[in-house]
């Protein structure tokens, strides 16, 4: 298992690693886009020495087309049905253990949360609103091509905080840091492992 310590790692932050270590249970990372999931999901696996996978990105291969086409061809429902299934057959992938990052909506889908709950222990990356538009900001996500982007990422964010807080772990991502944003969550990860431990068995 080959780890990546190149971030400024302290003593703590290496013994949690090893706690986190230990369980063979994938880390799913929940959240809204922006929230970090995709560069913390990448530096937690690399810091663990596991294997990271983009749902998103593992959508796009199974289905040959890009997410935005996806919507546009065959609509919502499609696409969460194909991001559950896509979902279910990373979780049983194994015996790797592996950080998965979501796309923004999964968690918000019962069925799929359902599934994430009971096959992996789900993190959410939970940031502000102001902080999140900042971060994305420029990109061409479709709800950023909302007349008025910030009031339409606020509107979703909070449609599906109850959904979120479903997860087992909240992260509260107000760092504009990466390394110290990704101490602090290997920090809460651990604590959650020590306080819960068959939480990854």
């Amino acid at each position: 298992m080959n780890r990546d310590f190149s971030f400024n790692t302290t003593i703590m932050i290496q013994s949690d690693l090893e706690i986190i270590a230990k369980f063979s249970r994938p880390i799913v990372l929940v959240g809204m886009m922006g929230a970090g999931k995709t560069t913390l999901g990448k530096a937690l696996a690399a810091s663990l020495g596991w294997d990271f996978v983009d749902s998103d990105e593992e959508i796009v291969k199974t289905s040959g087309i890009s997410i935005a086409q996806f919507f546009e061809e065959k609509g919502e429902g499609s696409f969460r049905t194909l991001e559950r299934e896509v979902l279910e057959t990373l979780l049983k992938q194994g015996p790797s253990p592996q950080v998965i990052s979501t796309g923004g909506g999964a968690f918000a889908q019962e069925e799929t949360a359902k599934v994430l709950l009971q096959n992996s222990l789900c993190l959410w990356l939970d940031s502000p609103v102001d902080l999140l538009f900042e971060r994305t900001k420029g990109s061409d996500r479709p709800l950023l091509k909302n007349k008025d982007p910030l009031e339409a990422l606020k509107t979703v964010s909070e449609q599906r905080q109850s959904a979120y807080a479903c997860a087992q772990i909240r992260f509260k991502n107000n760092y504009t840091d990466e390394t110290i944003a990704l101490e602090a969550m290997i920090k809460d990860i651990a604590s959650y492992m020590i306080s819960h431990p068959f939480a990854g068995a």
